[in-house]
């Protein structure tokens, strides 16, 4: 029987040294029915010259412009003929049977609309970067795993929240159920926080999460993104709060809103007596959106699949004191 084909996405922008690494390691694979998409948000370091000389199997869409995260996806995405869709980040480097855990798992668990795996630091192995996405129910969402040593403690498939965007598998029946618009993961969110709100409407639809442990890479950790000052802290603070507005249910929304209004005081006191523009900015620009995010919610909500009980189990629990501080 004919293996299922395969389409990785790898987003690009200025960063030639690490998708040369990257797409090394995917032409190792041992899985023999894949496509490599490379998406270049419009770089300028000699990045698509490099795919075309060394890499000419592999199919390059140059962008006019730097779409960021999401919308640069969301092109590879709509162009992938896949049965399974995965975007990879740049600044990693696959084991050779990366893709053949992955598929291994999707087939025999057909109730999975996701799955994340082993995702190690590039210059610790040793250390775990993310097994997955682990969201609290103030909305904090953290990579599951992250900074511990792989003692062989996360070696069983297990249920999690969703794939860390650094390398989220996804099954493409799935992505059309939960598409919004044109859109897969959620290109008013640029860059941070889509991958979570891409999971969220997948569990909203009853599509759930596996965690595949044998399916490893090695991740730098915004080898691209990193490079940019308070880039993370200003697409965060936005993201965060458009996430809950589109995802929670009403009941939870209503439940949880004196803590987060409190942390949005509280976290913006802390930016305003540090000078922080961005973080101004940042805030500034959740009430641009929110028209736009409360139309999507409603289609949202009104596709919800799951109960409310089922969602609430979904977050974990933690102290209000580090909801309000941490």
């Amino acid at each position: 029987m004919k293996k299922p084909l395969v389409s990785v996405i790898v987003l690009n922008w200025n960063n030639k040294y690490d998708l040369e690494v990257c797409l090394n390691s995917l032409a190792k694979q041992t899985y023999s029915n894949y496509e490599v998409i490379v998406v270049d948000n419009a770089s300028t370091d000699g990045s698509q010259e490099i795919v075309k000389k060394k890499f000419s199997k592999y199919r390059l869409i140059e962008n006019k412009e730097n779409y960021g995260f999401a919308k640069g996806n969301n092109i590879g995405i709509a162009q992938a003929s896949g049965k399974y869709i995965v975007t990879l980040n740049n600044d990693t480097k696959v084991d050779p049977k990366w893709i053949e855990e992955l598929v291994k798992i999707a087939e025999q668990h057909q109730e999975t609309g996701s799955l994340s795996c082993k995702m190690l630091f590039f210059d610790k192995p040793a250390i775990i970067n993310s097994i997955g996405l682990k969201l609290y129910w103030d909305g904090k969402a953290v990579d599951e795993g992250i900074n511990e040593p792989d003692k062989g403690q996360y070696d069983e498939t297990k249920e999690v929240f969703g794939p860390c965007g650094g390398s989220a598998f996804f099954r493409k029946e799935a992505l059309e159920d939960v598409k919004l618009d044109d859109d897969y993961y959620d290109s008013d969110f640029g860059f941070y926080s889509e991958d979570l709100d891409l999971a969220f409407r997948l569990q909203l639809r009853g599509w759930k999460c596996l965690y595949v442990p044998k399916a490893k890479l090695l991740h730098k950790f915004r080898g691209t993104t990193g490079k940019i000052p308070n880039f993370g802290l200003y697409y965060s603070i936005k993201n965060k709060f458009l996430f809950m507005i589109k995802n929670y249910p009403l009941r939870l929304l209503i439940f949880y809103s004196p803590v987060i209004i409190l942390r949005q005081i509280t976290s913006s006191l802390y930016y305003l007596l540090k000078l922080n523009k961005r973080a101004f900015q940042s805030r500034m620009l959740i009430f641009w959106y929110l028209p736009k995010m409360l139309r999507k919610r409603w289609k949202i909500q009104r596709a919800r699949k799951i109960s409310y009980s089922r969602v609430r189990s979904l977050l974990h629990k933690r102290s209000i004191f580090d909801a309000l501080f941490r």
